[in-house]
């Protein structure tokens, strides 16, 4: 089961391998001052480019919870302007679609399926964090800070969210941009509870042809299901 809290960190994901499947180019000059709005133009400029894409992740959980990280690979396509499909294949298989409006997470293995309705506000966040909108975007989210880091090392951009049901959510997350591309070539997610999340991609394909299909989950036969309704309370129900 996908929660909630997760989903913000999940699309962002999607916003880092939009960023790092431009083709390679010339090393470009550190931004003058701090450099954190040209660095995010560089970044927004790149990301209006991609109308669909596909390639391998693999993610990497940690908690107090775990002896150690939790891996999982496996693969997701993009198609603009907002529906997303993560493909989990181990190590257990497991689907999760975002249409745009809604969250769908499908395990096989339970023969159960989650549902989470997005609100309005946090369908235009999710725009940012998903690419669909440039990452100027988050700006109005995020205070977002360039950290020093040694010249043969990427740039390191802090996110910190400045509202209060964000904050609630997610303590920081971090984007590793490249020095050579100026744009984001990996993400991790400091959720509020201490838990992280990071997120690395490879075999990028952008703009292939996407089947719109593969954003529509309806399995077959007795299946349970779950409803969250985020736009009505922050904590979702279940139904």
């Amino acid at each position: 089961m996908v929660r909630p809290k997760l989903l913000s960190v999940m699309l962002l994901a999607v916003a880092v391998a939009v960023a790092a499947s431009r083709p390679t180019m010339a090393a470009q000059p550190a931004p003058g001052g701090d450099g954190v709005h040209e660095l995010i133009a560089r970044i927004s400029a790149a990301q209006r480019a991609v109308h669909s894409l596909k390639a391998r992740f693999r993610q990497e959980k940690r908690s107090a919870m775990l002896l150690e990280p939790a891996v999982s690979t496996g693969s997701f396509v993009y198609l603009a302007p907002d529906r997303i499909r993560w493909q989990y294949d181990t190590p257990d298989p497991m689907v999760v679609v975002f249409d745009g409006r809604v969250l769908t997470t499908w395990d096989p293995s339970l023969h159960h399926l989650d549902r989470v309705h997005v609100s309005a506000r946090q369908k235009r966040l999710m725009e940012a964090l998903a690419g669909t909108r440039p990452l100027e975007g988050l700006v109005s989210h995020f205070r977002i800070v360039l950290v020093k880091t040694p010249a043969d090392q990427p740039w390191v951009l802090r996110l910190e969210p400045t509202e209060r049901r964000l904050k609630k959510k997610i303590r920081r997350i971090e984007l590793h941009v490249d020095r050579k591309l100026d744009l984001p070539v990996a993400v991790v997610s400091v959720e509020a509870d201490g838990d992280s999340t990071s997120y690395s991609f490879s075999h990028i394909e952008v703009n292939p042809p996407v089947n719109p299909s593969l954003f529509v989950v309806e399995p077959k036969g007795k299946v349970s299901v779950e409803t969250y309704d985020t736009s009505v309370s922050s904590g979702g129900s279940g139904h």
